[in-house]
């Protein structure tokens, strides 16, 4: 069976880090390692990841920004499948790894699950298929819910860096077009992976929206561009009017959206804090 390795990238996260590292803990399966990289945080991160019991490497040195440091930990893993864990999210339960890591075989590029969101006490499992479709719209598999052949990230020589935010997105689109033309495939699945905490770091915003719109214009050409940011600025155009006219207040996100604007599937059990 391939070994794990899982990429923690952390900065002044004391808040929630210890989560994170417990639900790797807890894992049933235990052939992995985890990769801490650290943008030299001043609060106590790195007593936290010192004092975990975790098979673990720790870097703490300045880097150029959240892919930078993920690439620095594909650098320093020994596993063959790559796993990377936000600090402010956590694995959906303890047979995580041990129902992915069998799916992966030779030539697997990817495997993927679903992510749950917590949105206002409304829990959403997001499940999206790995296809040109969806990402002509925007929309792939989260990094949370996505283990990596290492081989393949090596490949494709990991994630750019002149993305601030949708690195993931670009690195997803690159993938898709490496394993059309090669002999890899994708594993999709509907385990449950894990929980992401809405607002994170790859929230999409303004400067996220912007970087989705220069990844699918480089990789889809103009029309789809189009296709994916007209609705977008027809809908903010009305939006700006009503709120002008005072008749809608703050504009506040409808339960249930995710970043790119799609619906999941609403359970009925809340998470476990």
């Amino acid at each position: 069976m391939v070994k794990l390795s899982v990429v923690v990238v952390s900065k002044n996260a004391e808040k929630h880090i210890q989560r994170a590292i417990d639900s790797l803990s807890s894992q049933t399966f235990k052939d992995f390692e985890t990769i801490f990289i650290d943008s030299v945080s001043t609060d106590k991160t790195l007593d936290i990841i010192n004092s975990c019991t975790l098979t673990k490497k720790v870097i703490s040195e300045k880097d150029e920004g959240i892919y930078d440091a993920m690439n620095k930990g594909i650098m320093n893993s020994s596993g063959e499948v790559i796993y990377f864990l936000n600090t402010d999210d956590y694995l959906a339960d303890e047979h995580v790894f041990e129902k992915i890591i069998p799916l992966f075989e030779d030539n697997v590029a990817l495997v993927h699950g679903s992510t749950l969101v917590d949105y206002n006490g409304k829990l959403i499992d997001y499940y999206f298929d790995f296809n040109e479709k969806n990402l002509r719209d925007g929309v792939f598999p989260s990094q949370q819910c996505t283990f990596f052949s290492k081989d393949i990230l090596i490949k494709l020589s990991g994630f750019t860096t002149k993305y601030r935010l949708a690195g993931d997105f670009e690195l997803m689109c690159r993938i898709f077009l490496f394993i059309n033309t090669n002999r890899y495939y994708v594993r999709e699945s509907r385990f449950k992976v894990a929980y992401l905490t809405p607002g994170g770091a790859s929230a999409i915003g303004n400067t996220g929206e912007k970087e989705l719109s220069a990844v699918i214009k480089e990789y889809y050409g103009y029309y789809y561009w189009f296709i994916w940011l007209f609705p977008k600025r027809v809908k903010t155009f009305f939006r700006n009017i009503l709120i002008a006219l005072n008749i809608i207040g703050l504009y506040r996100s409808t339960i249930g959206k995710n970043a790119m604007g799609k619906k999941g599937v609403v359970l009925n059990a809340k998470k476990n804090d």
